[in-house]
């Protein structure tokens, strides 16, 4: 790991990190516990955590409020409140974005009900479908565990043990699984896992880590959902973890990044990184490289177009980051050191979703 440079607050975004090039734009305030999902021309959609939906365009590097969010009534009683705060958003094969749970903010927490999606070229909202009234599924937790299917389905796999089921976002069929074989993956608002698909295995998804406070654990999970044969056990991890990322590296592994013992803080950090092939015969964890910063509730961990990783946040004090949490870290996976790296010499002019 290399410590890379220190966060001017939440406003910095990063357009070239290889060539440690900081492109700094104003973002809306009080944007915290949010979600974001990239559009198809490139766009990148922000659902603010409050209640705004904001849009940055990086060929003009600008922030923009495109408009409220929908206010849809929710929970016992019917109240209602346009907030999301923790909701997860997803990229639709047509374009759309969904955007499910989430709760209402201090004044209620009870998590939304309503899965809503957003239009960008109309740029108007509807609302799909209510969890509890039309499927009578327990409401989903915070920062519901999504992943896009090659068949154009969204999969809805945790971090509760509910049903775990794939939604066609057009038609509305529901293929069903079954729970998850662990249990809730979190507790009240935090101590969440982590979901990633496997790469080049059809339509299978593995979910990791999370549990309850104070207690998190290391097993891992994974679900093929293109035949149906519902969730099975897979390696554990050498370390138990409550908030960690994993990131799908560029030669298909799968790396497991930060995470805690407790739910919140930086208390009993996991610094270890760890790495699995997944298509191996027999995969295991890899103890990787130790991080310099603890990274816990709130961090991120995302692969670079040059085939490192940036890790970062992570860590609150008085419910504001910590002076450690502003640092950013690049991560160079063992594929780096291997001699010349491999050169694209020809792409199709065009491509089509599911080929």
């Amino acid at each position: 790991f290399q410590t890379l440079h220190t966060l001017a607050g939440a406003k910095i975004l990063f357009s070239r990190v290889a060539a440690l090039e900081v492109s700094q734009a104003r973002v809306y305030d009080f944007t915290v516990a949010e979600s974001h999902s990239f559009l198809a021309n490139g766009d990148l959609l922000m659902v603010s955590g409050g209640d705004k939906l904001i849009r940055y365009t990086p060929t003009s590097n600008a922030w923009n409020l495109v408009s409220d969010l929908p206010n849809p009534c929710y929970g016992p009683g019917g109240r209602c409140a346009p907030n999301r705060w923790y909701p997860t958003s997803i990229s639709l094969p047509d374009g759309r974005v969904m955007v499910v749970g989430g709760s209402g903010g201090s004044e209620d927490f009870y998590v939304k009900n309503k899965v809503i999606v957003y239009h960008p070229v109309s740029d108007q909202w509807s609302t799909i479908y209510d969890v509890e009234k039309d499927f009578g599924l327990t409401r989903p937790a915070y920062y519901p565990f999504l992943n896009l299917l090659r068949s154009g389905e969204v999969l809805f796999s945790g971090p509760k043990q509910a049903p775990t089921f794939a939604l066609d976002p057009v038609t509305l069929a529901r293929r069903d699984f079954g729970p998850s074989l662990y249990g809730n993956r979190y507790e009240d608002a935090s101590g969440g896992g982590a979901t990633v698909l496997l790469p080049g295995q059809g339509e299978r998804a593995i979910i990791l880590g999370g549990g309850p406070n104070k207690n998190p654990t290391d097993s891992v999970e994974v679900l093929n959902a293109f035949n149906g044969s519902g969730w099975r056990w897979a390696p554990k991890m050498n370390f138990a973890r409550h908030h960690p990322n994993a990131v799908i590296l560029a030669d298909g592994t799968i790396l497991v990044v930060g995470g805690v013992r407790h739910n919140e803080g930086t208390d009993e950090p996991v610094k270890k990184t760890e790495l699995i092939d997944s298509g191996s015969p027999t995969p295991s964890w890899r103890i990787m490289a130790e991080q310099r910063v603890p990274r816990g509730y709130h961090s991120v961990a995302l692969l670079l177009p040059d085939g490192r990783v940036l890790s970062t946040g992570g860590g609150l004090e008085d419910g504001r980051p910590t002076p450690e949490a502003r640092l950013m870290e690049l991560y160079s996976p063992p594929y780096l050191f291997k001699g010349p790296r491999p050169q694209i010499v020809s792409a199709p002019g065009a491509v089509t979703y599911g080929t």
